[in-house]
Parts: C-alpha cells; sequence; structure tokens
C-alpha cells in the first residue's frame, strides 16, 4: 500500500507518478503513462522523490558563461571553487526555480569537434521556461541583438511548444521556451 496513494497498490520499493500541470496522478498499472502534453516521471523510493540536481557543462571560460547565465537567465552564482593541484575550477549557478547548472573548467578538457548548428548524439540542450510567448520573443531578439546565434525560432513546433533555439557563448544549444 502507498503511503502517498492510499487504496492504490505500487511495487513496494519504488513506484511512480506522474506530475501534469502541478497535478499527481498515479500510474493505473505496470508500462500504461497517460498522455498528458507536459509531465515529469518523478521516483519514489521510501517517500523520496529523486529529481535532477545538476546539470554540468565542460567550458573554456567559466568566466563568460557564469556573466552570460547570470545576465540572461538570472542564475545566482555561488562561490567559484578552485582546485590548484588539478587545475580544475568551477561555479554553481542556481536559477529562481532551484535549478543548478555547474559550469567546470580544466585546461586540459578538449573543445567539442562537433558543430553546434548540427544536430550530434549525446547533450543535445538545456531548456529554459521563461513564462510567456512575449519573454520567449524579447529574450530571443536580445540574445540576436547581441551576436549570439539563433539556430531556430521563436516558432510553434510540432507537439504545441512555443521555443527558441540559440547558443550560448560557447556553442552549447539552449532552448527557450515559454
Amino acid at each position: 500500500m502507498n503511503r502517498q496513494f492510499p487504496g492504490r497498490n505500487f511495487h513496494p520499493l519504488v513506484s511512480c507518478a506522474l506530475v501534469a500541470h502541478q497535478h499527481v496522478v498515479p500510474v493505473a498499472r505496470r508500462g500504461h503513462i497517460p498522455s498528458f502534453q507536459y509531465f515529469s516521471i518523478l521516483l519514489e523510493s521510501k517517500s523520496k522523490f529523486l529529481s535532477v540536481s545538476v546539470i554540468a557543462l565542460w567550458a573554456k571560460d567559466i568566466e563568460l558563461l557564469k556573466s552570460f547565465y547570470e545576465k540572461y537567465f538570472g542564475a545566482q552564482a555561488g562561490p567559484k571553487y578552485v582546485n590548484a593541484k588539478k587545475r580544475f575550477f568551477s561555479y554553481f549557478l542556481t536559477f529562481s526555480s532551484g535549478a543548478r547548472l555547474e559550469l567546470m573548467q580544466m585546461p586540459e578538457i578538449q573543445k567539442s569537434k562537433a558543430d553546434p548548428a548540427m544536430q550530434f548524439s549525446g547533450y543535445a540542450h538545456i531548456a529554459f521556461s521563461v513564462g510567456s510567448r512575449d519573454k520567449v520573443d524579447a529574450l530571443t531578439l536580445q540574445l540576436a541583438r547581441d551576436g549570439f546565434t539563433v539556430f531556430d525560432g521563436p516558432r510553434k513546433t510540432g507537439d504545441g511548444y512555443y521555443e527558441s533555439v540559440v547558443s550560448d557563448p560557447e556553442g552549447n544549444r539552449l532552448e527557450i521556451t515559454i
């Protein structure tokens, strides 16, 4: 019996719930996921929900990226971490939602050979929700005016999102959405 959803039976160690438009909906049977436009799957293990804690990016210039994410996305940077012996430097950036991005730098880390204008397997983008169509348009226009690449949009996608895809100063793809 699940404490979160009395009367509903789930696997005793791990249960799933869908979060759709701020409502928690238990999954009725294994393999059945209701169709929602927006949802996240949360795994519950002994009443603790798992979530992504940090997305980390290797960078050639963490000071440049830190300034970019502070200026355009309202990030708050923690103190710079320095490990002189390993020549490793990092910042944890926190956004208003609580999401965190770690910017990491080591001279030995090679720049990606992938062309940012092309898609490739692995990391695709980080999506930032800005709250409205007008804010997507305004931020995309500001980034374009400031010389950053706009790969696509703003536009409504086939799956119903309104978004643009832009580049940060080091070529990492960012999706700006409502």
